[in-house]
């Protein structure tokens, strides 16, 4: 339950509260980049013409959505000696236009986001997220600073340098669960690709904007197939569905075993009392109090509970380690879920023991003495 918790306020890097996304695949039918270039524009002009749109973008690559169109490169970073195949830097490409980051809610650390001046004729540019500069232009600013792809997406021919138009804070791609990786965008209109991903911020309600956004992008191409339609919302949603079958398949595990406990504890006072009764008898007659009676029916079940509470929790601190891959931001030996667990069994095993222990209060002792 912590774990999960814990994964929930992970802050993802975005902004999911009302946008949309549709995905679709172009590469069979604007075959050139400059058609491909046209069309994106084109289309997004027609988006951003729409009533409640706030920002629309274009990328080929959004969070937590697994068709994201990404791949790792290699790097040769400027100012660097190069390094052997397979010690060099490497890094996930992405391509985006300037709108994406306004859609997707993506915070600009340093320097600017693409605009309408970063042309196919313009200086080759990128940006950057945060952990890509802190691990390869650690205690400096990137910005301006150059490094050269090795491996070049298709249309591209030979090794192409870009320079570092700005960084913008990292978001989790892979998983809620998955510290970030380095990573960058080329502006679309330098690198036009085929595998488009529309992202929308609206103004209200973006899954209610979903029709009019298929209508723009099919008005250009009637029939289109999406790939993938949705909201960062449900994305978001659906990237916990493992966390919480996993969570409430525990959860009922544990409480049934807390009820079993229940049940458990209370069916074994309740047979030691009644064996006890005599006994319980000879103290009320010798001039024990009903508080004298209640402490020794709950002290001989609280007993019992503790030393089975640390057999417990020495077996648990052993066994949970197994867990380690179901967890988030929670150790498996995490002292609060210990602390927290063995106050909470002994309150239930004394829970167990009162109404067992209200019993014996109640015995009368001429009642008890004659008891066989």
């Amino acid at each position: 339950m912590r774990s999960f918790v814990a994964l929930t306020n992970v802050d993802p890097g975005f902004s999911p509260d009302r946008v949309a996304s549709l995905q679709i695949f172009i590469w069979g039918r604007y075959r050139t980049p400059d058609a491909r270039a046209a069309y994106v524009n084109e289309t997004l002009e027609r988006i951003e013409a729409l009533p409640d749109v706030a920002a629309a973008g274009v990328t080929t690559a959004i969070p937590l959505l697994e068709s994201s169109a990404t791949t790792s490169v290699p790097l040769q970073i400027e100012g660097q000696p190069p390094l052997p195949s397979g010690q060099e830097p490497v890094a996930q490409i992405s391509v985006a236009t300037g709108g994406y980051f306004r859609a997707i809610g993506a915070q600009l650390l340093r320097g600017r986001v693409f605009n309408q001046f970063d042309t196919k004729d313009s200086a080759k540019v990128a940006v950057i997220n945060d952990t890509m500069a802190e691990r390869y232009w650690p205690n400096e600013d990137p910005v301006g600073r150059r490094f050269t792809l090795r491996s070049i997406g298709r249309g591209e021919q030979g090794p192409v340098t870009l320079e570092i138009a700005g960084v913008v804070n990292d978001s989790r791609q892979d998983g809620l669960d998955k510290n970030p990786l380095p990573e960058f965008f080329r502006p679309h209109s330098q690198s036009p690709s085929g595998s488009l991903i529309f992202v929308v911020r609206a103004g209200n309600d973006a899954a209610a904007l979903i029709p009019a956004l298929k209508e723009s992008i099919w008005q250009s191409s009637p029939d289109l197939p999406f790939y993938s339609v949705t909201t960062m919302d449900r994305l978001v949603w659906d990237s916990l569905k493992a966390r919480r079958f996993n969570l409430a398949l525990l959860g009922g595990f544990a409480a049934l075993a807390l009820i079993l406990a229940l049940t458990g504890v209370y069916g074994v006072m309740s047979f030691v009392t009644r064996q006890r009764t005599h006994e319980i008898g000879v103290r009320v007659a010798l001039g024990a109090k009903t508080s004298d009676v209640a402490r020794l029916v709950l002290g001989h079940g609280f007993r019992i509970a503790m030393i089975g509470t640390l057999i417990g929790a020495a077996a648990a601190f052993a066994l949970t380690r197994l867990m380690t891959s179901l967890l988030f931001g929670v150790a498996a030996s995490d002292p609060v879920t210990f602390v927290l667990v063995m106050l909470l069994l002994p309150s239930v095993a004394l829970l167990a023991c009162y109404l067992p222990a209200r019993r014996a209060m109640r015995i009368d002792p001429l009642v008890a003495l004659r008891h066989e």
